[in-house]
């Protein structure tokens, strides 16, 4: 019997390894299929991320991208210029409106402009101060620029809307002054109240410039005239030098504006002039 068992044991030997693959084999089978019946663990599912919420904004958020040049961010806002130049704008017509250039005075650093302010008559020179922050920078014949505390600038004008003069109210002027002696005139009250009622018009009617010798004034010399003007019936002609106004020698632009004002009140008036090298003098009196 052992015999037989020693004779046929090698077949163990070769069986053997069979069997045990086939266990293996056997329980890796079941054990593929018990994993796939069973579902997937949490762990192995893929977590789906949630995509985050924009939160909606209002329409003026985006305003900054409309008002920005986007080819240019460092550029200014467009809609701050357009502000900006909306306010400026908006300041230079008020000024204009309560600032009128009523004429000037062209005598170098001496320059004067007489300026209505708030209606109220003032003679100013170069770099003085205007109400509301603002010095003038210029004068010249007719205009002057005025410089304002926020770095802007504004031009005035002598105004060129002055009524046109007719003929029949040419005559009625001639009638408002007589003359009364060599020399001598007589004005009515209501023509001088009309020549104070358009200041601007009397102002452009004549054109007088300072007669400058060695640094000193010597007078005004008349460059021009209109015809029918009040200045022309009084008898001032171009050409003419005028020396003194009622005694006050005009040897500066600063007298010749002062003495223009006080003739406004004033009821008698003489002036001493040169025409041709001659002297003369012209005595005006208001009835």
């Amino acid at each position: 019997m052992l015999a037989n068992v020693h004779k046929y044991f090698w077949l163990c030997y070769l069986l053997l390894p069979a069997l045990l693959g086939a266990a293996v084999g056997h329980l890796a089978a079941v054990g593929t299929d018990i994993w796939l019946s069973k579902p997937l663990s949490s762990t192995w599912k893929k977590t789906p991320v949630p995509e985050p919420k924009t939160a909606s904004l209002p329409l003026n958020a985006y305003e900054t991208i409309l008002q920005r040049n986007i080819f240019d961010s460092r550029g200014p806002a467009t809609g701050s210029l357009a502000a900006a130049a909306l306010n400026d704008t908006a300041g230079a017509t008020a000024r204009a409106t309560n600032l009128v250039l009523l004429g000037t005075m062209v005598a170098a650093d001496r320059s004067l402009a007489l300026l209505s302010i708030e209606q109220e008559t003032a003679l100013l020179h170069i770099d003085e101060e205007l109400p509301g922050g603002g010095r003038i920078k210029l004068i010249e014949r007719q205009r002057i620029v005025i410089g304002w505390s926020d770095g802007s600038e504004q031009e005035l004008r002598v105004s060129d809307e002055a009524p046109a003069v007719t003929t029949q109210a040419a005559i009625q002027g001639g009638q408002g002054i007589r003359a009364a002696g060599d020399n001598r005139w007589l004005v009515s009250r209501n023509e001088i109240e009309k020549a104070r009622a358009d200041l601007n018009q009397l102002l452009k009617s004549a054109r007088l410039e300072p007669k400058i010798v060695g640094g000193v004034t010597q007078g005004f010399l008349v460059r021009m005239v209109r015809s029918n003007s009040l200045v022309a019936q009084l008898g001032i002609k171009r050409g003419d030098l005028i020396k003194e106004v009622n005694g006050v020698p005009l040897d500066s632009p600063e007298k010749a504006l002062q003495v223009f004002q006080q003739l406004r009140e004033a009821k008698k008036v003489s002036v001493n002039l040169l025409r041709r090298g001659k002297p003369l003098t012209y005595s005006y009196e208001v009835d």
